[in-house]
């Protein structure tokens, strides 16, 4: 569903209605304009990845274990180098609309797509 954003009384009709509308889909596909921010994407989706198939596996390393995330991450992909990603890709202007909340929360399955990449 799209609504005209520059057209007012569209958006006061369909907002009302936004809840109920993620509730009723099944799926929800949320894509993000990564534009300028493509290193940012991938490195949010390259660490998404990681913590997925960590959650899988219910392990970090040892060395690992007591870090946070980011740096258990970092530490297991020394290659990448982390230069905030994660806050380049949540200033995108998606997260400044009130109902993202929405949008990411209640729908039975949640898809990001950012740019080119896929998180499920």
């Amino acid at each position: 569903m799209l609504i005209d954003q520059t057209n007012e009384k569209e958006k006061a009709a369909q907002i009302p209605l936004m809840r109920y509308i993620y509730q009723q889909a099944s799926r929800v596909i949320i894509w993000l304009d990564v534009k300028g921010e493509e290193a940012a994407a991938s490195m949010v989706v390259r660490a998404s990845r990681w913590a997925e198939q960590k959650s899988r596996q219910s392990t970090i390393s040892s060395d690992a274990s007591n870090l946070s995330l980011a740096h258990a991450f970092a530490l297991e992909n020394p290659d990448v180098v982390w230069r905030a990603p994660f806050h380049n890709i949540v200033g995108l202007s998606w997260f400044k609309r009130i109902w993202f909340v929405q949008e990411a929360t209640l729908a039975g399955q949640l898809v990001v797509q950012l740019g080119g990449e896929e998180i499920a």
